[in-house]
């Protein structure tokens, strides 16, 4: 399944202040082919654009 899109399949990922490990965490889901929606808790630090940067 590497690299393969599941169309079907989506992977919520809560975060709060997770901007150390945010790209890692995408990038893993996405390399696997599945679509990673990040649901963020208002955090200060750059966790938003860097999961976004990561494939979110």
């Amino acid at each position: 399944m590497m690299g393969r899109v599941c169309d079907d399949v989506r992977v919520l990922v809560p975060t709060l202040n997770e901007a150390e490990t945010i790209s890692d965490i995408v990038k893993s889901f996405v390399s696997a082919g599945y679509r990673v929606l990040v649901v963020d808790g208002h955090s200060t630090d750059d966790t938003r654009s860097l999961a976004k940067e990561a494939g979110a």
